[in-house]
């Protein structure tokens, strides 16, 4: 196996232009990068085409294993210089792995319904930052499922796909176009719709987030529209106490998400 050593191989300049949106969406693919989210992927059997991998960074038997586990599975694998794999790296020291994964071709119907779904809707999200950290928090609180409405972050930017720290693997994430076709999926699988709203009069706290339930949240600037509201089920906020007036989209998601928990657990007892 030849390591390519030029940034001007055309397999390493399609994977640079996976960093693109557009990119991404003509290629039907992403770039993954770091030990952690490579074993994710691994893990959850996702379709990864390629494996990247600069042998002088990868110091451990347990990375190594992870290139051959991608090899034995069919995927191809390319050895790449440090300065090759830097240039493909979103970080200033990468790990010496990453994977070029095919996009998962996911709809509403893959995310699991019954008695205790827990499904967090995102309306129009913008920061990919924080759309990984709601993948993350979602998988930790064994949440069914993620869905992203409307004009939004890209579930499969480098920066969500980071954040997500192989989350976005587990987490079953879908992107719909409109709230309407979000909540029709809903009902029809018996969720309640609760949306939160700083104008809201009862607490996420003094509310029932027990059953099948969806948290319906609205965007950093101005929240959900009163059209959206209207579609909903109810409305909670969550309380301030101090002087910000507002949490941001990652947090407020982990405080909901971790209520419905706590309640459910508390139901059990």
């Amino acid at each position: 196996m030849a390591r390519i050593a030029s940034l001007q191989n055309p397999l390493i300049k399609m994977i640079r232009s996976l960093n693109q949106r557009k990119h991404r969406e003509q290629e039907g693919m992403f770039f993954a990068e770091g030990i952690r989210v490579v074993e994710e992927a691994v893990a959850a059997g996702v379709p990864v085409e390629r494996v990247i991998y600069a042998p002088e960074r990868l110091r451990s038997d347990r990375a190594m294993g992870t290139v051959r586990a991608l090899e034995g599975g069919g995927a191809e694998v390319v050895e790449v210089s440090d300065r090759v794999f830097d240039a493909l790296s979103g970080r200033e020291e990468g790990q010496g792995i990453g994977a070029v994964i095919r996009i998962p071709e996911r709809t509403l119907e893959d995310i699991p319904a019954g008695p205790e779904a827990l499904v967090a809707v995102l309306v129009e999200p913008r920061d990919p930052g924080n759309l990984g950290s709601i993948l993350r928090t979602a998988d930790c609180a064994g949440a069914s499922g993620v869905v992203v409405v409307g004009t939004s972050a890209d579930l499969y930017d480098p920066k969500c796909v980071r954040a997500s720290m192989g989350s976005l693997f587990a987490a079953v994430a879908v992107s719909v176009p409109d709230l309407g076709t979000c909540l029709a999926w809903a009902r029809s699988q018996g969720l309640r719709c609760v949306a939160t709203s700083a104008r809201a009069e009862r607490s996420c706290f003094a509310f029932g987030l027990t059953g099948p339930l969806a948290l319906i949240l609205g965007p950093e600037r101005g929240g959900l529209d009163e059209g959206a509201v209207g579609q909903c089920d109810a409305l909670v906020r969550v309380p301030m106490r101090g002087r910000a007036s507002s949490l941001n989209l990652a947090s407020a998601a982990a405080v909901l998400m971790y209520e419905a928990v706590r309640q459910r657990m508390e139901e059990k007892r």
